[in-house]
């Protein structure tokens, strides 16, 4: 009950994550070690950006009683612009590690960083995108599940390489550990 209160407290942001509190919840469960990890830095850089303009009609909002002398298709109409950057996207992401004992005392403390990167490509427009009418490939520009999908297949590669990171890390510290 007392190690719940304990982890529960933590997760909520209660309780701050120190040596000594999560010391307190190894020795409830018998543990010898705990790992407090803590995000150090996140860098996210886009590199060989390039960047293509583009026009599109879109339907132009109309005022009730705004007649003009222009034609009724040509008040309907408007021409504007938008841009397509296509690039390099890359994560850099650095975790900062420290085991602790039963005791709550820091046993030791390393670093572990992971860099990935991938291509990505997105629109850009001082406006609702949906009115540009995109057809076929320019579409997929503004389309929220093409731009989430770039961005996680890169997120995913650098967490599953810090995690990795992470657990060798850790283990060889644990080896250096035992005289």
């Amino acid at each position: 009950m007392i190690l719940r209160r304990e982890l529960r407290g933590l997760l909520r942001g209660q309780v701050v994550q120190s040596p000594l509190v999560v010391g307190r919840a190894l020795d409830l469960i018998g543990a010898d070690l705990g790992v407090m990890i803590r995000l150090a830095a996140i860098e996210v850089v886009e590199d060989d950006v390039k960047v293509d303009r583009h026009e599109a009609v879109i339907r132009r909002n109309q005022r009730p009683g705004s007649a003009t002398r222009r034609s009724e298709t040509e008040m309907l109409m408007d021409t504007v612009t938008y841009t397509t950057h296509r690039g390099r996207m890359s994560y850099y992401v650095e975790a900062e590690i420290i085991l602790v004992d039963a005791s709550g005392r820091e046993v030791s403390r390393f670093s572990a960083s992971s860099t990935q990167e991938g291509p990505f490509e997105r629109g850009e427009f001082d406006g609702d995108p949906s009115r540009l009418n995109l057809q076929g490939d320019r579409a997929r520009f503004f389309d929220p599940s093409v731009l989430s999908g770039q961005t996680a297949s890169i997120e995913g590669a650098v967490l599953e390489e810090l995690a990795v990171a992470i657990a060798v890390g850790t283990f060889d510290q644990v080896l250096a550990g035992i005289r």
